[in-house]
């Protein structure tokens, strides 16, 4: 893991953006400038386990007792009648045309 602090500005940032995602996957975060001026920032997201543990430790979360088997996790069915989500999508975004 690097830990440096690659600075870009926006165009280029457009133009090669798969090897600045590849930077900030190695540990690099991104500063990303607009006429000179940093604006923002890409970083890595911090593994789950990692923010768990240190909200564990901050006393502002509490480990669960048991571990979760999500992969027996099934959605249940839609109710009869229920509108179906793609339907309500397509309508949403007519209502906006």
């Amino acid at each position: 893991m690097s830990d440096e602090v690659v600075s870009v500005g926006v165009r280029e940032l457009r133009d090669r953006l798969a090897h600045y995602l590849e930077l900030v996957q190695a540990g690099n975060t991104v500063e990303i400038t607009e006429r000179g001026r940093p604006v923002a920032q890409l970083t890595a997201l911090p593994h789950e386990r990692v923010v768990t543990d240190r909200l564990v430790a901050e006393g502002r979360m509490k480990p669960p007792e048991v571990e979760i088997d999500w992969t027996a996790w099934h959605a249940l069915p839609p109710e009869p009648g229920a509108p179906v989500p793609s339907e309500v999508l397509a309508d949403l975004r007519a209502d906006e045309r």
